[in-house]
């Protein structure tokens, strides 16, 4: 009962996913400055791999990026370790950006409807066209990060490439954040119009 009691009430869904994103960024950033890119990599594999036996447990799943990540982090975290070659490691912001960018771009040609689309279906209202375009900015706005990562990663010190990943990459989706903003800007305004009098309407009733 201490075990079920525990797993509902504290262990929910939005907890498990937010700690391990959460500590997957503090404790890799804290082993790399405390010791160096290996132990900040064997953290991460341990890291990762126990949320997924937590999640398993608590019945409550990661998300699917956080799955992806898991795999990618496991297969090149462990070649890292094992050929004590930190480079390897440094392919994961490209390995899983492309692998998103694939499945953005192949729900052009598989399927009725875009990646994107699923995502808004019920939730946000935009012209199809509008949102078929702006999954196409996705991806080539996934491959230009992977991309620059690879170019950071092999042309700078591994001092550098943490600086890009953890603050210019942060930059850079701002940006591209706000671009998706302004390129659905319209149709934001009525969403929030609509949810601002949907939330007036359940007050008067």
């Amino acid at each position: 009962r201490i075990f079920l009691t525990f797993r509902n009430k504290i262990m929910n869904k939005k907890l498990i996913q937010s700690i391990t994103d959460v500590g997957a960024f503090i404790g890799f950033v804290g082993a790399y400055l405390l010791a160096d890119l290996m132990v900040a990599t064997l953290f991460l594999v341990i890291w990762f791999t126990v949320m997924v036996f937590v999640s398993k447990i608590s019945g409550h799943h990661l998300t699917k990026l956080q799955y992806i990540s898991w795999g990618v982090i496991v297969i090149l975290g462990g070649s890292t370790l094992l050929y004590n070659d930190e480079s390897i490691i440094k392919w994961r912001t490209s390995v899983v950006n492309c692998i998103l960018a694939v499945a953005f771009l192949g729900s052009h040609f598989i399927g009725k409807k875009t990646l994107l689309e699923r995502i808004f279906a019920g939730n946000f209202s935009a012209p199809t066209e509008k949102v078929r375009r702006l999954n196409l900015f996705i991806v080539f706005y996934l491959l230009t990060i992977g991309g620059l990562n690879l170019f950071v990663a092999y042309n700078y010190s591994t001092a550098e490439w943490m600086k890009f990943k953890y603050f210019g990459l942060t930059v850079l989706h701002f940006m591209f954040m706000i671009f998706c903003f302004y390129f659905l800007k319209p149709h934001v305004k009525e969403y929030l119009d609509k949810l601002i009098a949907e939330e007036n309407g359940q007050k008067k009733l």
